[in-house]
């Protein structure tokens, strides 16, 4: 039973990042099917679809944790004016980026950063 769920969340997430792209395709949705391979009456079912049953068809999943890669920062050269003191919180900048994540439909964690 969990493939049948897994397969159903799979092809909900195909049809939903088409019906996305397809939105914001110079082109019509013909021309953006037909670039894509796939059939414009599925894409037009899908896209009614979405919009009757509302934003989450399928619950959604928890996406794992983001991981933080380490950065250096390095010194201004001269004649380059200091960030420092410009720079936003990490913590914010964190929860910042989880927000933004979720505002773009992917699904992040509803938890704050600690």
């Amino acid at each position: 039973m969990a493939h049948s769920s897994n397969r159903r969340f799979e092809k909900e997430h195909f049809w939903r990042t088409h019906v996305k792209s397809a939105e914001r395709y110079p082109g019509t949705a013909v021309e953006y099917c037909r670039r894509h391979g796939i059939s414009s009456k599925s894409l037009w079912y899908w896209r009614k679809k979405i919009r009757r049953e509302g934003t989450h068809l399928l619950p959604a999943r928890k996406l794992p944790t983001p991981a933080f890669i380490p950065v250096e920062v390095l010194a201004p050269e001269s004649g380059q004016a200091s960030a420092e003191g410009r720079l936003p919180d990490p913590k914010w900048m964190a929860e910042f980026m989880v927000h933004l994540s979720n505002f773009a439909g992917q699904g992040a964690a509803d938890e704050s950063v600690d």
